[in-house]
């Protein structure tokens, strides 16, 4: 898709949205603080939309605040999340695609990100969206938490979450007798390895339907997960099964005898 036709579609889509938001699109890859990076020569901020595209990625290392964040609308678009940057956004979109493309959101977080509402590959029929939480970083969505578009038929459309080394994601949403997370299609898939989720009231019903269906898996179906309710909140963690660990003891093991 030619850059005059993306622009266009920006365009349209600053207008359908709020004429008080301020629209910024990524100018190339870097520091989100640093205001070159952005179109309109100044970081987004607080009541603003940003969208990362043009395969640029942009990385997160002090405390941002956006209205709503847009990676991969019609061209490929990453944010990274460094350990102890936080981004604060009413929405983000992981991987919201123009219909007829197959451009890749990805946002990989270490760090802090809290949303009100977040979207990994939902509303368009080809969206592509992978969201990465590692090393500790943490995710909080306090209202809607969606993935994947429930009458998608494009076999090249994905939405995957990967919860590696103590990555976590909390969902607020929801509560007894609601709704943790709508994976609504086949091509929604969670991994956890290491880390867990943690989701408002009962919801090892939902949690144990997406197990059962092959959309929730530990270390990529090596493991167990395991939903648990706390009378609170249900967790959401998994283990490895004991060929897998002695793999992953072994490994630590040579390490530690490289390093030595």
């Amino acid at each position: 898709m030619s850059k005059k036709v993306v622009l266009f579609i920006i365009v349209m889509l600053s207008l359908v949205g709020s004429v008080q938001a301020g629209l910024c699109w990524s100018a190339g890859s870097g520091d989100w603080a640093t205001g070159s990076n952005w179109d309109v020569g100044t970081k987004p901020v607080a009541g603003d939309q940003a969208l990362v595209l043009w395969d640029h990625t942009i990385a997160i290392t002090g405390q941002e605040q956006v209205s709503t964040l847009n990676l991969g609308y019609v061209a490929n678009g990453t944010l990274n999340v460094a350990a102890g940057g936080s981004l604060t956004a009413s929405t983000i979109h992981v991987g919201q695609t123009d219909e007829g493309n197959l451009e890749v959101g990805t946002m990989n977080v270490n760090g802090t990100v809290t949303t009100n509402t977040l979207y990994v590959a939902f509303e368009r029929n080809n969206g592509r969206g992978v969201l990465n939480v590692n090393n500790g970083g943490l995710v909080t969505v306090n209202e809607g938490f969606y993935m994947s578009t429930a009458n998608t038929t494009e076999v090249d459309a994905f939405a995957r979450i990967n919860l590696n080394g103590n990555g976590s994601i909390i969902s607020n949403w929801g509560g007894v007798g609601g709704i943790a997370v709508q994976m609504q299609s086949v091509y929604a898939h969670i991994d956890i390895e290491g880390g867990y989720m943690r989701f408002n009231g009962d919801q090892r019903g939902q949690i144990q339907a997406y197990i059962n269906d092959g959309r929730l898996t530990g270390y990529d179906g090596a493991g167990t997960v395991n939903a648990d309710f706390d009378g609170t909140y249900t967790f959401v963690t998994a283990i490895p099964e004991p060929a897998t660990m002695m793999l992953l003891g072994l490994g630590g093991l040579l390490l530690r005898r490289k390093m030595a």
